[in-house]
């Protein structure tokens, strides 16, 4: 056979360790170019959002002085009201249970003035009007003969300006 290579260096032999390391280096190169393209996104992503977050932040404060203005006032009033009221109403049900058994159980002639409930205890310290000394005491009578109560204990009564009888009467809920 006859030679026909042109070539009269010798073919150095193929070093693996250099052709490992060549690939090595375009593939750190690689990733790290990808990272810092990941980077970058993420960063336009982040500015991209943070715009589009006070664009919604601008858009809420409009709407809500749009509608906190004027007459609308009265109604996020009324609202917050009515939300502060079903709290109450959750919170302090065992008092109206009272109230309601007071309605209840209030004879003719006696009209509630004000009334106080203690935070820890069962105890209303009821502030009457009464028409006579008779609708008192019939009052004290369908307390004491209530299901609903357990102790009653009248307080002060004294004759107001109008002719009629203030007193005050204490009662605990069972």
């Amino acid at each position: 056979m006859v030679n026909i290579n042109l070539s009269t260096n010798k073919v150095a032999p193929i070093n693996r360790k250099e052709v490992m390391a060549k690939n090595g280096l375009t593939s750190v190169i690689v990733i790290f170019v990808l990272v810092v393209c990941l980077y970058g996104g993420l960063l336009f992503w982040k500015s991209d959002l943070d715009k589009k977050i006070a664009i919604a932040d601008a858009a809420y404060d409009a709407k809500y002085s749009e509608l906190t203005s004027g007459r609308n006032i009265e109604v996020t009033d009324l609202q917050n009201r009515i939300f502060l009221a079903k709290e109450l109403v959750k919170k302090d049900r065992v008092k109206l249970n009272a109230l309601e058994n007071v309605e209840k159980n209030i004879v003719v002639g006696v009209y509630l003035d004000a009334y106080v409930s203690s935070e820890g205890s069962n105890i209303l310290e009821l502030e009457c009007i009464a028409d006579n000394y008779d609708a008192i005491a019939r009052q004290i009578l369908s307390f004491k003969h209530s299901e609903a109560f357990s102790d009653v204990t009248i307080g002060s009564a004294k004759i107001g300006e109008n002719g009629k009888i203030n007193f005050s009467i204490s009662i605990r809920s069972k």
